[in-house]
């Protein structure tokens, strides 16, 4: 019962995070129509500053409840009033960059953006702390209407505000609305009175320091490129790539990376049970592998007609960083549930020493490929950093689980052969009917036969495989037991 609940869980999150990215992705292709990379890339440098600050002053407070025994309700009010001191905190911290990040970058427009993000930090600290207490039960239906409501929000915000002004501030403004949003629909699905204290700190503290050492690793890890090619090759080329990264990431960070905050609560509870637990790395890595081939893989073969015909002829390079990058994105779900696992093992330390080292890698690789040949060094770059980073979580989850590095690696094999099968096929009959290029939109009804003709043929090559053999823990089984949980579930509530 446990597994279907998770499973049930998780599609609730891949549906809230699926919901939010097409309404981002949507809002992205009419905002791209109005600016211009330029204004991109000047957002990409101001959000890469509240991000990394948000990401180095990271509590994990809901993750901290989740993983107590038994909260009451002063745990409830410490982790709001360490949410508080934090969003407060931080928007200090912003306002206080914003004079001398202008200055380095010589762009005073800078410093009214940085100015006006400080409103994230002071909303995201209100939000209800008892939507952890869902999250324990494994109560996910409540957490899509809170991210789509915050994205949709965001959509309205920022398309009106392109329209109006045809600048920047249209990002601004959407990137402020989804979390104001978000924090007002809590209160409806997670009602809490609002009261300060610190009772729980040290326990709260004691689970999150190594979280968020490990989250400011990251997250400088994967906006210190923006700000290189910001300084170096300039906010034109710094917003195609940003787009180009957003694109490639898009399809497979929204719907895997939800199911891994779903399957945290799941793994907490088996955490005392390493076979279980074993078992249940191994299927979800299998569930992950696939549902981001099939949605990787079309986009890379056909990154130049998609981004032609979605954004027009003015943005060549961001269709070549989302070719090489999508695929490689994809690759990296086999190891995604690690940090799951890491969690809920305790073993926050172990998530901080694997990022310390992949920022020690990657920084010098992208640094050295941005000297030698520009933004495709930068990609490439990227490619050899990420495959890195495969290896580094599959030794890291040998040394939790016992698990060897071939075996994970492997455990998904249905999955890579349903890919190649794909990846040929479009490539053939893309080539066949002048697809992988094509910029005229007049071709959409016959890309999309192709992808879709595509889609079935992976799904039945990846069945077929199954029905060999037929496994009961496997993600296909999973897959389907929790589709069925998900639509019955309403009917038995």
């Amino acid at each position: 019962m446990l597994a279907s609940k998770v499973a049930s869980g998780a599609l609730w999150m891949v549906a809230a995070r699926l919901t939010a990215k097409m309404l981002d992705l949507v809002a992205m292709l009419i905002v791209a129509r109005l600016l211009v990379p330029a204004d991109f890339g000047l957002f990409a440098l101001a959000a890469g500053v509240v991000l990394v600050l948000n990401a180095a002053t990271d509590l994990s407070v809901g993750n901290a409840i989740i993983q107590m025994r038994d909260p009451q309700k002063r745990a409830y009010d410490t982790a709001f009033t360490l949410n508080v001191i934090r969003g407060i905190t931080l928007a200090v911290g912003i306002a206080a960059a914003a004079y001398p990040f202008a200055a380095v970058y010589g762009d005073p427009r800078l410093r009214g953006i940085l100015f006006a993000l400080t409103a994230i930090p002071l909303a995201r600290g209100l939000i209800s702390p008892r939507m952890a207490h869902l999250q324990r039960e494994l109560r996910f239906r409540p957490m899509f209407y809170l991210e789509a409501g915050g994205k949709l929000a965001a959509f309205l915000a920022s398309v009106t505000v392109a329209l109006a002004t045809h600048s920047y501030w249209a990002l601004v403004a959407g990137m402020i609305a989804a979390p104001a949003i978000s924090t007002v629909i809590s209160y409806r699905f997670a009602p809490y009175r609002p009261a300060l204290g610190l009772g729980n700190w040290r326990q709260i503290l004691a689970f999150s320091g190594w979280i968020s050492l490990s989250n400011a690793v990251n997250m400088l890890n994967w906006q210190a490129d923006r700000f290189l090619i910001g300084g170096r090759l300039g906010t034109g080329v710094l917003g195609q790539y940003a787009v180009g990264s957003e694109l490639a990431s898009l399809p497979t960070n929204a719907p895997i990376m939800p199911m891994i905050q779903a399957l945290y609560a799941g793994f907490a509870k088996l955490s005392a049970d390493l076979p279980k637990l074993r078992a249940a790395y191994l299927t979800s890595q299998c569930v992950a592998m696939a549902l981001a081939l099939p949605i990787a893989i079309p986009i890379s073969v056909f990154a130049y007609s998609i981004v032609a015909m979605a954004l027009g002829p003015g943005w060549s390079a961001t269709a070549f960083v989302v070719q090489v990058l999508a695929p490689v994105f994809a690759v990296q779900m086999l190891t995604a549930p690690a940090q799951a696992i890491a969690m809920a093992k305790g073993r926050t330390s172990s998530i901080f020493g694997r990022d310390l080292i992949s920022l020690a890698i990657r920084l010098p690789l992208i640094f050295a490929g941005m000297y030698i040949a520009g933004l495709t060094g930068v990609v490439w770059a990227r490619v050899g950093s990420g495959l890195i980073v495969i290896l580094l979580n599959l030794l890291l989850m040998k040394r939790m689980l016992g698990t060897g590095v071939v075996r994970q690696a492997i455990a998904p094999w249905r999955s890579y052969v349903s890919g190649i099968v794909l990846a040929a096929f479009l490539v053939w009959v893309g080539d066949s009917y002048s697809l992988l290029s094509s910029g005229n939109i007049g071709n959409i009804p016959e890309l999309a036969a192709v992808i879709l003709g595509g889609l079935f043929i992976y799904a039945a090559t990846h069945l077929g495989l199954w029905w060999i053999n037929r496994p009961v823990n496997s993600a296909e089984r999973k897959l389907l037991d929790a589709a069925k949980l998900m639509i019955w579930e309403p009917r038995s509530a």
